[in-house]
């Protein structure tokens, strides 16, 4: 039996240990798009929208840990 040795993390710098977390949501109506933009920047996300050819919009939410 072999074990894993995981990397040693001490040494690395703040800005090496963030890894942004990605949401992305579709098929948004129009009418519910306010609400779930607040919701996501209620909690720390910066949030980018697009809107899909049938009206609908894409919502992608990133969190900065």
């Amino acid at each position: 039996m072999q074990f894993i040795k995981y990397p040693d993390k001490s040494n690395l710098t703040t800005k090496q240990q963030k890894m942004p977390r990605k949401e992305i949501l579709n098929d948004i109506p129009t009418s519910d798009l306010s609400d779930v933009i607040a919701d996501f920047e209620s909690e720390g996300a910066k949030v980018d929208i697009r809107q899909e050819r049938h009206g609908n919009w894409v919502l992608i939410a990133i969190f900065e840990k």
